[in-house]
């Protein structure tokens, strides 16, 4: 019979066609084997384009592009006076940051760049497998342009529903601070937070909002960033938003609602990681600094000579957060008239800037100043 049918494929074809009718007309129906003859068989699925988990460019290479934005941004600076140059010479702190540690700033690249890629692949459908790739491509190289571009159009694309635009409003503020642009950052993620308020995108609009000297909306995020971490059973989520929503608090001068917030991390932090952790530092640093802007110079010294201490068996004598806690105790000891005891740490803290960041930073300056 099969032999037959391939055979006899045109008369068979033409069977098929009068048993169709005749089907119809006597209210029957086509036998399956006659379907399954003629049936065309399903176009083959398109294979997505493979995920690997790797990046191109090498710490060499990532070094000389922050090399490259850093000396463009130091030209920039001397061009701009008020905000935006103590905004500039954030983005050049954070730049020798980076330089600093190349292979540890490249591995936090890392991480956002396999972020992004997470976003680009949900998006997968309506930007093509072909400009996925090059994006993809493109980001491994050290490259954002092409990513920018696709959040960009999506997060533009009224058709959206809401959980995607914030993906890409979050997608397009991680771009932009991992380009060091921090005010279109803050813009970014103020959009992704508005969208979607979960804990990341908060924390990152207050963040940014308050990199960027926009208090009022850093304070309206930290405020919500709060109240969700209070309802997540999650401390170390808690003790950061109190630590972060405190720092706005702080440099608002809303000092007595500010210290019960930094009590509170500082003790969540030490339940979860213990006294010897560097998050337990940063807790006494915090707490320390506000007791010493409302002149509790007595309650702050201890503190800050603890943190001291755990950052000096964490990180080591020759660290810039060595050289942070340093200048901070010293500057304690100027302000209660100790000047034999300041000095030596003050130059210590400057060596230790010398030798890591440069005397061109303006960490370096600030410990010269002090």
């Amino acid at each position: 019979m099969w032999e037959f049918l391939k055979t006899n494929a045109l008369e068979v074809g033409i069977f098929g066609s009068l048993a169709s009718i005749v089907a119809v007309l006597v209210g029957g129906s086509i036998p399956d084997w006659i379907r399954t003859l003629f049936a065309k068989p399903a176009p083959p699925e398109q294979p997505k384009p493979p995920r690997i988990d790797v990046i191109t460019m090498t710490p060499q290479q990532f070094a000389q592009t922050q090399r490259e934005m850093l000396t463009q941004t130091q030209a920039e600076v001397e061009k701009t006076h008020g905000a935006e140059r103590r905004q500039l010479q954030d983005k050049i702190d954070e730049l020798n940051r980076r330089l600093a540690n190349p292979e540890e700033a490249l591995s936090q690249q890392h991480a956002k760049i396999l972020d992004l890629e997470a976003r680009l692949e949900r998006l997968g459908n309506r930007i093509g497998g072909d400009r996925l790739t090059a994006a993809r491509d493109a980001l491994r190289a050290g490259d954002f342009t092409l990513a920018n571009d696709i959040f960009a159009e999506v997060d533009a694309a009224r058709e959206l529903d809401v959980q995607e635009a914030a993906s890409a409003a979050f997608g397009l503020g991680e771009v932009a601070e991992a380009q060091v642009r921090w005010a279109d950052a803050a813009t970014h993620y103020d959009k992704a937070a508005r969208l979607n308020p979960t804990f990341d995108t908060l924390n990152k609009a207050r963040e940014f909002a308050w990199r960027s000297g926009d208090y009022a909306t850093a304070l309206r995020h930290g405020e919500d960033l709060l109240e969700l971490a209070r309802k997540l059973d999650d401390q170390e989520k808690l003790s950061l938003a109190l630590n972060e929503h405190a720092i706005t608090l702080q440099d608002t001068g809303r000092f007595d609602e500010a210290e019960p917030l930094y009590l509170e991390a500082r003790d969540i932090t030490r339940e979860v990681h213990g006294t010897t952790h560097p998050d337990y530092a940063t807790a006494l640093n915090n707490l320390a600094g506000l007791l010493r802007a409302t002149g509790r110079f007595d309650a702050a010294e201890p503190l800050y000579r603890e943190a001291l201490e755990i950052g000096r068996k964490v990180h080591g004598a020759a660290h810039p957060d060595y050289a942070s806690r340093l200048n901070n105790l010293a500057a304690l000891l100027r302000d209660t008239g100790r000047f034999d005891e300041a000095e030596p740490l003050f130059r210590d803290a400057l060596e230790i800037d010398r030798k890591v960041n440069g005397t061109a930073h303006p960490d370096y300056a600030s410990r010269l100043n002090n």
